[in-house]
């Protein structure tokens, strides 16, 4: 978990530079040129240290070369569903689908929210963009120590999780009532936590409860399953939003965050 913390801290100052530069070049007439030309710029220099990093000689075992299909990889990754023991792991599924839902919909309304409510532009966008990269950075730093001090006996994973969860619930709430803008800065303090506390948690929790056989894919499985609360989140709160306000779309996600918190209480209390 410590490894985790620190490359989402050390990503967190990219995020940070990124909105403050960004933020202050689309107040220029030509603004939004100069930051796809300096994202472009970027690319282009990460292509050339990826040129520089020497490949590792590793012996592989001939194989024939197959041609791409699209049906057959779209059947693979239905039987790889399939093979998944969902007994074993609906529940983590169903946590982490709910989790990320709400994530996603934060990301696609929070900058219609700070535009339309608080009439936050320019600079200042990035400038909040900023802020929230650097309690990202400060909640993943810290969070070692609590999790040394604080649940050093949440062997199984549960009451972080639920834990975060609650914080959400809370979070969202102030998110869709609030009208202050201090507060709403305020209320990214809490998010940011429950997010450091369940997405290094969860990976713990899905590695703990698989066996090694099943680490590798599971993991891949996981992954790609659960892009569905990507695909899911932009289409209902567009929905809800345009019927609405935006305001209401993160109102919303506190009804999944709720039985989540209550499917990860009743979990934890089968496994104490």
């Amino acid at each position: 978990m410590g490894a985790i913390n620190k490359i989402q801290a050390l990503m967190g100052f990219a995020f940070i530079f990124g909105s403050l530069i960004s933020g202050h070049l689309s107040e220029y007439e030509n603004g939004m040129k100069y930051i796809f030309a300096l994202i472009s710029a970027g690319f282009a220099v990460n292509f050339g240290l990826i040129c520089l990093i020497k490949d590792a000689k590793v012996e592989r075992k001939k194989q024939e070369k197959q041609s791409f299909n699209i049906f057959k990889e779209i059947s693979l990754a239905a039987q790889n569903l399939r093979n998944v023991n969902w007994p074993k792991y609906w529940d983590l599924f169903v946590i982490k689908l709910i989790i990320d839902f709400s994530f996603n919909v934060f990301q696609f309304n929070s900058g219609l929210i700070l535009l339309k409510r608080f009439g936050i532009v320019g600079k200042s966008f990035g400038y909040v963009i900023a802020t929230m990269g650097i309690i990202g950075i400060a909640t993943n730093l810290a969070m070692m120590t609590v999790k040394r001090h604080l649940y050093s006996k949440d062997d199984s994973g549960l009451t972080r999780l639920l834990h975060g969860n609650i914080l959400l619930i809370i979070t969202y709430l102030g998110f869709g009532l609030n009208t202050n803008f201090s507060l709403f800065i305020a209320y990214l303090v809490p998010m940011s936590v429950a997010r450091t506390l369940i997405e290094a948690t969860f990976t713990e929790v899905l590695l703990g409860r698989a066996s090694p056989d099943e680490k590798g894919s599971i993991m891949g499985t996981f992954d790609s399953t659960l892009s569905l609360g990507g695909l899911v989140a932009p289409v209902l709160s567009g929905v809800i939003a345009d019927s609405w306000g935006e305001d209401i779309c993160l109102l919303f996600c506190v009804f999944p965050l709720i039985f989540g918190a209550i499917l990860t209480y009743s979990q934890k209390m089968k496994v104490q």
